[in-house]
């Protein structure tokens, strides 16, 4: 018996909730329908089956960027009973018009195959990068860390293949043994003399035996067997000793001494982790391990990580063509679908469901249950999808599922294209008359591209547990190379060029935020040509509004950008906070030339426009499950950093902090004196005391009380001023609190000014991009704390709170002038009589200023 199946194709206008122009198409067991519409807007499909619990969506736009052209969007979204799946594609056009054909044959992360393509990436570097990584160009390093591990014993193998490798340590006396470089003679090693390091998860893998102290500091330098040792260190070091001229690995356990009674070496040793990253050879990331004894390999499956190509028919799809100047006069697009266009609608239809099925393939924990319903529904489509092919040829022209995405194979791209469309007898050939206006206008339709997942990098590399860790981000940072073992393949990081299996010859920036597609500055361009790349990403291309403070602003935006990313990692001991970042503090600090004292590290900030870094905040997590906003940030129980500094915090690790905009214009505090105690002065840039560390500062006090909303408005809080003739009735709700938690000791919450002691310091206009009508006061929230031994005028800082010109118009009044211009300063700055009554060090009955002190 042979199963039939027809498709029935009708004509409608239903807009999607992205566009009320959005073309949309519903694919059903009996139909296909596929709204036309020339208004611009996304294209959307919407795949159902007879289960109504399980739906998939596909929706295809256009992305408009200014340096490059022909930019695609496609996003999936599958949904089953409760359970969702999204995931975003960017389909990019191709430069070349036959690029190599690449696929991946191997089935471990450990073959010969992902070691050849290795040492590929490492010579690519040493030919371009000489200009961006710091290593490129020398045999051995400047410098040596205090201890290694040598490599000896596994470099007299034959190691350059897999079997060798596995012969290497079948043998149960294959040792390694820690060295100190001190004890070396006067002259260095003279062949092997690279070293690399590891960066991984400790987890449970690494025991007291794995952990250098005194005590076994000499059994180690005699040797310890490669098989005792957890499964990724086994596995780092025979990779190790593959890598040619590399004779010494750095493992942080096993040559920095741990535990309570080692805090002289250890804080030697972490002082010098700038020198022992930016020294190494290459930097090893057990990227996808929670636990050093899941091992460096891993086993996938190759087909996978195959590029993948489509030719993309844009005909049809609103704001693909610009339109045409108003004097030129334009054919008139062809109104018949031609027999190789339903071919290719044909294979786009087959390519969708491939992809969907081997995403549903991916999520098979969850979503068992549906792989044979998937399967089934995709069989009966392409059944459908043939028939359709054959009962549609002639027929007026309707957008369809295909003239939105037609997939191929790269090995079949260009050729399997034309000889399929020979095969179909549609009279394409090599000699075929491709200059008519109908043959030109599908050329022009159809556009080669290639898959790039958008959120591959952030998936497998940027999320993954070993970037999750605090003291990763900096080890990361500083490796001129970083070569990360994945889940299912490896990917590559220098100063030069990303790269990964999937996408050999370098990964595009771009990457999915919550505001869309964004295209990235690389993480590792740490160059002032990346700063100002970040800093005109984040202004979105508007005019600079400081140029006065070019160059140094560009510095300061790559450090934002690190802080940002480093609080949203985690740190297991909560006294690392400033000393796993201190390594990148220092070079920050030689970038931005700190010979100049105004350029002082501060616990986390720098003293250069100062100002507007005290203005950071968190962020609270919005939980869907009951729509309310969460503030689970914490504060350590013992003194870390200065409550100005966001080193004070912990913020959530998917949300972090979010810095201050740099500025030295439209601020309303001045910053007179800043005052840090390091623990040691051989790490300034490390562990600070609580002591001697604090900042002198000139501003308007104004006194408010601060309270929780009621349960209505879903974990927000409110304030209000106390005393403010006109404004104390008006409440304020934009706040955002650096540790709620904190009122269980610091009663900072409650309408009683005098047990709160609750004060709002107005600090800064903007953004700096607003109009100046639309921009809001930004002020501090902070709360006295009398009684202190620093002084009369010490505060603490308790988070921000922003008014807007709309809803905090009675605060923000300001006066206008004959033309009607905007003069003055906000109500909220007007002085009192009253304000000399505020706890002060110092005022200027002048300005209504207080001089405070904020620890």
């Amino acid at each position: 018996m042979v199963a039939t199946s027809t498709v029935d194709i009708k004509s409608a206008h239903t807009p999607s909730p992205q566009s009320q122009g959005a073309q949309d198409a519903t694919i059903k067991d009996d139909t296909i329908k596929t709204p036309l519409s020339s208004s611009v807007g996304p294209r959307l499909f919407t795949a159902g089956s007879r289960d109504p619990q399980f739906k998939i969506e596909a929706m295809l736009s256009v992305l408009h960027h200014a340096r490059v052209k022909d930019l695609y969007r496609l996003d999936f979204k599958m949904r089953y009973d409760r359970t969702r799946c999204k995931r975003t594609f960017i389909l990019q056009k191709n430069a070349s018009s036959d690029p190599p054909f690449r696929t991946q044959l191997s089935h471990n992360t450990s073959s010969d195959e992902v070691y050849t393509l290795v040492l590929n990436w490492m010579a690519r570097c040493t030919r371009e990068c000489k200009s961006h990584c710091r290593y490129v160009g020398q045999e051995a390093p400047r410098w040596y860390p205090a201890r290694l591990i040598s490599l000896k014993q596994l470099k007299k193998a034959d190691l350059f293949n897999s079997n060798a490798k596995d012969k290497s340590t079948e043998a149960p006396d294959v040792k390694v043994n820690l060295v100190e470089t001190k004890e070396w003679p006067n002259q260095r090693p003279s062949d092997n003399v690279r070293y690399v390091t590891l960066s991984h998860c400790w987890g449970q893998g690494v025991t007291d035996q794995h952990k250098l102290t005194s005590r076994n500091i000499d059994t180690l330098k005699e040797g310890i067997r490669l098989s005792d040792l957890p499964q990724t260190f086994q596995d780092v070091i025979t990779f190790s000793a593959r890598l040619p001229r590399v004779g010494y690995i750095w493992i942080d356990s096993l040559c920095i001494k741990q535990g309570p009674d080692e805090q002289d070496d250890w804080l030697k040793q972490s002082a010098s982790m700038d020198r022992v990253y930016s020294e190494t050879f290459l930097n090893i990331s057990a990227t996808h391990a929670s636990d050093s004894q899941k091992g460096l390999f891993r086993p996938r499956i190759p087909e996978l990580l195959l590029e993948d190509e489509i030719t993309l028919n844009i005909e049809g799809l609103p704001g693909a063509h610009p339109p045409p100047p108003e004097n030129v006069v334009r054919t008139a697009a062809p109104h018949s679908l031609s027999m190789g266009q339903k071919i290719i609608h044909l294979l786009g239809v087959r390519w969708l469901f491939r992809y969907v099925f081997i995403l549903l393939q991916s999520l098979r924990g969850r979503l068992g249950v549906l792989l044979s319903l998937v399967q089934r529904f995709s069989v009966r489509t392409k059944a459908r999808a043939q028939a359709g092919s054959h009962n549609e040829v002639g027929a007026p022209h309707r957008s369809t599922l295909g003239a939105g995405i037609s997939a191929l194979r790269r090995s079949s791209t260009k050729v399997g294209v034309l000889n399929a469309l020979k095969r179909s007898g549609t009279g394409i050939s090599d000699d075929s008359d491709t200059t008519t206006p109908k043959a030109e206008a599908e050329r022009h339709n159809l556009k080669r591209c290639t898959i790039l997942d958008a959120s591959f990098w952030s998936n497998r590399v940027d999320n993954a547990p070993v970037n999750r860790r605090g003291w990763v981000l900096q080890e990361r940072l500083l490796s001129p190379r970083v070569l990360h073992f994945c889940h299912d393949q490896v990917a590559w990081e220098c100063c030069g060029f990303d790269a990964a299996e999937g996408l050999p010859e370098g990964m595009p920036n771009f990457q999915l935020t919550s505001g869309g597609i964004i295209e990235e500055s690389r993480l590792k361009g740490l160059d002032i040509k990346d700063g100002a790349r970040l800093r005109n990403i984040r202004l979105n291309d508007y005019k600079e509004p400081d140029p006065q403070l070019r160059p140094e602003i560009y510095a300061l935006e790559l450090w934002r950008r690190i802080v940002e990313v480093y609080t949203r990692t985690a740190i297991t001991n909560s006294e690392d906070k400033l000393i796993a970042l201190s390594g990148m503090a220092k070079l920050m600090d030689e970038k931005m030339g700190s010979k100049d004292a105004s350029f002082k590290y501060a616990a986390g900030l720098w003293n250069v426009h100062i100002e507007s870094q005290l203005l950071w905040q968190v962020e609270p997590v919005w939980r869907e499950v009951d729509e309310t906003f969460d503030n689970v940030s914490t504060s350590p129980a013992t003194y870390r950093a200065p409550s100005w500094s966001w080193a004070s915090v912990d913020a959530h690790r998917d949300h972090g902090i979010t810095y201050g905009d740099i500025t030295d214009k439209d601020l309303y505090i001045k910053v007179e004196k800043v005052s840090i105690n390091p623990r040691t002065m051989d790490n300034v840039f490390g562990i600070v005391e609580s002591a001697r560390t604090y900042i002198d500062m000139w501003c308007k006090l104004r006194r408010a009380v601060l309270y929780r909303k009621n349960p209505i408005s879903k974990g927000r809080f409110g304030w209000r001023l106390v005393d403010r003739k006109g404004l104390d009735t008006k409440e304020h709700t934009n706040v955002y609190l650096d540790c709620p938690s904190d009122n269980a000791h610091n009663n900072m919450f409650g309408t009683d000014h005098e047990i709160s002691r609750v004060f709002v310091i107005p600090a800064a206009k903007g953004p700096r991009i607003a109009s100046e009508e639309s921009k809001y006061l930004t002020c501090l929230l902070v709360q006295w704390l009398p009684g202190h031994e620093a002084g009369a005028a010490v505060f603490r800082r308790i988070g921000i709170t922003k008014l807007s010109p709309w809803a905090d118009s009675e605060a923000l009044a300001r006066r206008k002038d004959e033309q009607g211009k905007l003069v003055g300063d906000f109500k909220i700055l007007e002085m009192l009589e009253s304000d000399v009554n505020m706890p002060y060090e110092n005022y200027d009955p002048v300005n209504g200023k207080h001089m405070i002190r904020l620890i």
